[in-house]
C-alpha cells in the first residue's frame, strides 16, 4: 500500500470512522465466551484517541516534576472513573431527560476507558520534553504505531509482523499503519516506523514490556 496523507480534507467525524473501520476490517479474534470483555468493544474510541495524538498543543502548560505529574495522571484516571461509573449506573429515566443517544454514552465510556488505561500506565519522564509545543511530527508518528500496534495484537491475538515480497513490505500490520499515517496526514514513512516497532518488538518479547498507549 503507499501511504496516502489525503485525511485533511475529511471531517473529525469522517477521519475517526475511517481509522475505526481499518481496524474492524483485521481478521477479530474473539475469545473464549469466559473471558473479559471483547477487545473489539474498544473500536469506537481508536480513531479518536489516534487523532488525539495528531492535535497540536495549543498552548504551552507549565513544566512540573515527574512526582508532580504523576500525582496529575492519577487524579485524571480517579476523575474518568468516577465518571465512567455516574455514566454506567443512569437510570433509564435519567438517561431519557438527558437527551443523549445510548451510543453516545457508550462511545464516552469507550473514551473513558481508554484514558484511565492511558494515564495509568503512562511514563513520565524525569524532564519534560517540548512541554505544549506539540511533539515532533517523528514522536507522533512512532508513539502512534505502537498504539497501532498493542490494538492489532488486542484484536487479532496476533504479533505484529511484516512481510516482504518481491522487495515490497506489506502485511496487515503494516497496512493498517500505513490507513491510519494517511488519514492522520503524517509524511513520517509509515514502512520505517513499522519496521522500527517490529524491531523494537523483537527485541522486547511480551507485550508487558512494550511501551505504554
Amino acid at each position: 500500500m503507499n501511504q496516502d496523507n489525503s485525511g485533511g480534507g475529511k471531517t473529525w467525524a469522517e477521519k475517526c470512522k475511517t481509522i475505526e473501520d481499518a481496524f474492524r476490517s483485521l481478521p477479530i479474534y474473539h475469545p473464549s465466551a469466559d473471558a473479559k470483555i471483547p477487545y473489539e468493544q474498544l473500536i469506537p474510541g481508536m480513531g479518536r484517541q489516534l487523532l488525539m495524538i495528531r492535535e497540536p498543543v495549543r498552548r504551552a502548560p507549565a513544566s512540573v516534576s515527574k512526582v508532580r505529574a504523576k500525582k496529575e495522571l492519577s487524579n485524571l484516571a480517579k476523575k474518568a472513573e468516577a465518571l465512567n461509573n455516574a455514566v454506567g449506573s443512569l437510570s433509564k429515566t435519567a438517561s431519557s431527560a438527558l437527551n443523549f443517544r445510548l451510543e453516545a454514552l457508550r462511545n464516552l465510556q469507550t473514551t473513558l476507558n481508554i484514558l484511565i488505561e492511558a494515564a495509568t500506565t503512562a511514563e513520565v519522564p524525569e524532564t519534560p520534553d517540548n512541554a505544549g509545543l506539540g511533539a515532533p511530527e517523528k514522536v507522533q508518528a512512532r508513539k502512534t504505531t505502537w498504539i497501532v500496534a498493542h490494538h492489532y495484537l488486542g484484536l487479532t491475538g496476533k504479533m505484529p509482523t511484516l512481510s516482504v515480497v518481491d522487495g515490497k513490505t506489506g502485511g496487515q500490520f503494516f497496512e493498517l499503519v500505513a490507513t491510519v499515517f494517511g488519514i492522520l496526514g503524517f509524511t513520517a514513512s509509515a514502512e520505517s516506523q513499522a519496521k522500527a516497532v517490529v524491531k523494537d518488538i523483537k527485541r522486547l518479547g511480551s507485550p508487558r514490556e512494550w511501551p505504554p498507549m
